[in-house]
């Protein structure tokens, strides 16, 4: 559709440069009405809080000295949470006391509880 729609359309907007690449290189969007604006985020102001960060993990019930690993994204499939699952699953023997969380939601989030499921990494 985005193809046909080509002769009429000013420009294509990607929030990063990879995207940007790839709408024209794959997709043949004429480079120069690809452009790219920056899915931006003020990383200021997420400082590290030791108190929140206690609360947490006491609400998770896990332990200030085990690794916790999560991922904050919306639930759809190009976040690609499976590569997230993949890794936990082969991590598992060999970090076994690693906690492994997802935040969110969305689309793929019934696809997402079964993929874990199928792994064995409910808990």
């Amino acid at each position: 559709m985005n193809r046909c729609s080509s002769p009429i359309t000013d420009a294509w907007i990607a929030v990063a440069e990879s995207l940007g690449e790839f709408l024209s290189q794959w997709e043949k969007f004429p480079a120069g009405r690809v452009q790219v604006i920056r899915n931006g985020i003020d990383c200021s102001k997420f400082k590290a809080d030791r108190t929140q960060r206690s609360l947490v993990r006491q609400e998770l019930g896990v332990a200030d000295e085990v690794p916790f690993v999560g991922i904050i994204a919306a639930l759809r499939s190009e976040k690609n949470h499976t590569a997230f699952i993949q890794m936990a699953e082969r991590l598992r023997d060999r970090f076994p006391t690693t906690h492994w969380v997802i935040v969110g939601d969305g689309p793929e989030r019934a696809s997402i509880e079964a993929e874990i499921a199928k792994r064995g990494l409910n808990d």
